[in-house]
């Protein structure tokens, strides 16, 4: 599983405690979380708040994230980043 670097200290120590990425993943699947961040699930689990996906992330922040950055020469490259980070999570944009 590929995570953004903030991500990655915060698995390893998950891991150390034997609750790695089998254990996660099999958590995310009961939680209908596949399509959601390492924090969304953590917040699940420790405040009893529904996980939101990737794509209701960007949704809810898109207006803004182009409203201060999507001139438009960077429209095309965020719809791009935004996408990918949909589809992938944001370990793929490391």
């Amino acid at each position: 599983m590929k995570r953004a670097k903030h991500e990655e200290s915060v698995a390893g120590g998950l891991a150390e405690k034997g609750f790695g990425d089998a254990q996660l993943g099999e958590f995310k699947r009961l939680i209908d979380a596949e399509k959601s961040e390492l924090y969304d699930v953590l917040t699940c689990i420790a405040f009893a708040l529904s996980p939101i996906t990737r794509e209701e992330r960007v949704q809810t922040r898109k207006d803004t994230i182009f409203t201060r950055y999507g001139d438009d020469k960077l429209r095309g490259f965020l719809e791009f980043l935004l996408g990918d980070y949909v589809k992938e999570g944001a370990g793929e944009l490391d």
